[in-house]
Formats: C-alpha cells, sequence, structure tokens
C-alpha cells in the first residue's frame, strides 16, 4: 500500500507492510520504499513486518558449491543459511583476505585473534535468543553476527 505520511507524533506508516535491510556501513536500517530495501535481493538478510499474514517467496540459485562467502563489515551483520538443512555455528569459517589463513569459528573468537564475537542471535518473534558455537543454524532463519574486523565468512550449503 501507500506510505502514511502521518503527522509527527503518529505510527509513521503504521497502515502497512514494512521490509527493513540493516546497512552496517552506515549502521542504520534502510526502509521501503529506499533502495536496498525496494526489492527482494539473493544474498541480502530483510526484516519483514506483515500487518496481515502472508506468503513470501523470493526465487533463487541454489548455491553451486559446498560454501558460499558473505563480507561482513565491522559491528553487526545479518547471516542466514544458503542451504535447506541446518548449519553447525562451529563449521563457519572466516577468511581474512588473500595471503592470510582461513579461521575456523573457535579461532575467530578466540582473544588474541578477535574477528568476532562468540555469541550470535537470532529473534524469534518476540525476543532476541542467544546462538552459540554448540548450536546450529537453521534455514530460514536470521541470524546477527558482531565482527570486530572486516572478514569473510564462508557458510556451507551442505553439499
Amino acid at each position: 500500500g501507500t506510505l502514511n505520511t502521518a503527522a509527527a507524533g503518529a505510527t509513521p506508516n503504521g497502515n502497512r507492510s514494512h521490509v527493513a535491510v540493516w546497512n552496517p556501513l552506515v549502521s542504520s536500517y534502510a526502509v521501503d520504499p529506499s533502495p536496498p530495501a525496494d526489492a527482494f535481493r539473493l544474498g541480502v538478510g530483510y526484516w519483514v513486518f506483515l500487518k496481515n499474514g502472508a506468503s513470501l517467496s523470493q526465487p533463487g540459485g541454489t548455491p553451486p558449491g559446498a560454501s558460499v562467502s558473505v563480507p561482513l563489515n565491522p559491528f553487526w551483520n545479518q547471516i542466514g543459511v544458503p542451504s535447506t538443512t541446518g548449519v553447525l555455528v562451529s563449521s563457519l569459517k572466516f577468511s581474512m583476505g588473500a595471503g592470510q589463513p582461513t579461521l575456523s569459528f573457535a579461532d575467530a573468537i578466540n582473544s588474541s585473534n578477535h574477528v568476532v564475537s562468540p555469541t550470535l542471535y537470532r529473534y524469534d518473534g518476540q525476543a532476541y535468543q542467544s546462538v552459540g558455537s554448540g548450536d546450529t543454524l537453521q534455514p530460514y532463519q536470521a541470524y546477527w553476527i558482531k565482527v570486530f574486523v572486516a572478514t569473510t565468512v564462508v557458510i556451507p550449503t551442505g553439499k
């Protein structure tokens, strides 16, 4: 629906569903109809607030390889599972760039490397839930991961 341009003090755009995308480069959300929240894009995590129940689908391709690499910027980033099966948090790898070793999750959370926080988070519709190295990331769920330096997470696809 069209945007509700309510006066100050009223809930802006409270009359319709919304899509938001976290932009770690500016540490804020882009909200529809502003790009990149104006359309679904592969490889981007979205928050969707629905006024009414709905089915959402986004056609896409199956990842061709055994893993997918996702660049992460310092601070909070949103990631998901690129398959229909769960992925152990402990199986995540972190690439620090050309000529640098790839780190396991255990090495990346180690205080001497200080690449990522040891706890990820997911939102269950009511509250944030912590997710640790012994947990499994589930398909069709979004997870927040805090990184301290630019890195690339390598997520297994289950192939």
